[in-house]
């Protein structure tokens, strides 16, 4: 064998000893990681066979009231009516309306009960309210509700019955309602002076509220206040049968703020004012709506 013969001999040794332990360490190491499975699973809204077919029977009517809520003021032996209307979204069957056992005593509809009612047709409903005597002063709240069978149906109408104390004396030609938790003193008002009304349960002397009727206008009686206090606000508005100018004022001295409600009637000025506290607003137009005259 030659030299050159040799030398090859020795190169292609080498290079197979280099593949062999090349595919040695190719074996040697980790395996391929698996291929992700591409099949997809179903996404949180899909809804698959049976349970399409439940949702879609258990999807309930939805019920509109054409309010959502009635608020009413009555004194024992008083009454009251409404009318108003509801539909539903689906045909329901074997209707009855009903009111809680917390209102029960008080409301009676018309009509109570409905053999069918088509989707989205109006329904008429009369309520009546109707306040017994001798039944404890306050405020009952309920619900009245929709049924179809036995399944009551959500967005029920809500019901508020404020049962007050009636108030009233020739002297001052009116009467009102007010709050089973307040006291009127003086009990026989002249004309001049009016009437005082203040919580069983006013720490501080000088929240409640003062009722008043002396002869003049409107437009005097609110310049005279206007003169005597700094205006902040004035606006009309309609409650029970009358329009009041309802005014906030500041005395400047004190920096106390004054709430007042000034009407005229048959050429006098009724006005009803208290101190401008968070709770003596409001209640002061719920009182306005059940002044008469």
């Amino acid at each position: 064998m030659t030299d050159a013969q040799r030398k090859w001999l020795a190169v292609a040794v080498g290079l197979a000893a280099l593949l062999i332990v090349g595919s040695q360490l190719l074996l040697a190491g980790p395996s391929p990681s698996p291929t992700p499975s591409t099949t997809s699973l179903p996404t949180a809204s899909t809804v698959i066979g049976p349970l399409a077919t439940l949702a879609a029977t258990t999807t309930q009517p939805k019920i509109t009231w054409s309010t959502t809520s009635i608020n009413v003021i009555l004194s024992p032996g008083e009454s009251t009516s409404s009318d108003l209307s509801f539909t539903s979204s689906q045909l329901l069957t074997n209707v009855t309306l009903s009111a809680v056992p917390e209102i029960a005593p008080f409301v009676s509809l018309q009509p109570s009960t409905i053999s069918s009612l088509a989707a989205n047709q109006v329904q008429s409903v009369h309520i009546s309210i109707a306040i017994p005597s001798g039944i404890t002063l306050g405020t009952y709240s309920g619900t009245i509700h929709v049924l179809s069978g036995s399944q009551t149906l959500p967005r029920t109408l809500k019901l508020v019955v404020n049962i007050w104390n009636t108030f009233g004396d020739s002297s001052l030609g009116l009467s009102f309602l007010y709050p089973p938790n307040f006291i009127v003193s003086p009990v026989a008002p002249s004309q001049n002076t009016g009437v005082y009304l203040e919580s069983k349960q006013e720490e501080y002397g000088g929240e409640g509220i003062t009722i008043s009727r002396k002869e003049g206008n409107l437009a005097d009686a609110i310049a005279h206040l206007n003169s005597q206090l700094t205006l902040l606000s004035r606006f009309d508005e309609r409650f029970g049968s009358a329009d009041w100018t309802l005014l906030v004022h500041r005395e400047q001295a004190s920096g106390l703020e004054f709430f007042t409600a000034i009407t005229e009637q048959n050429g006098t000025v009724v006005a009803v004012g208290s101190r401008n506290i968070p709770s003596n607003g409001p209640l002061v137009m719920m009182m306005l709506n059940t002044f008469v005259f």
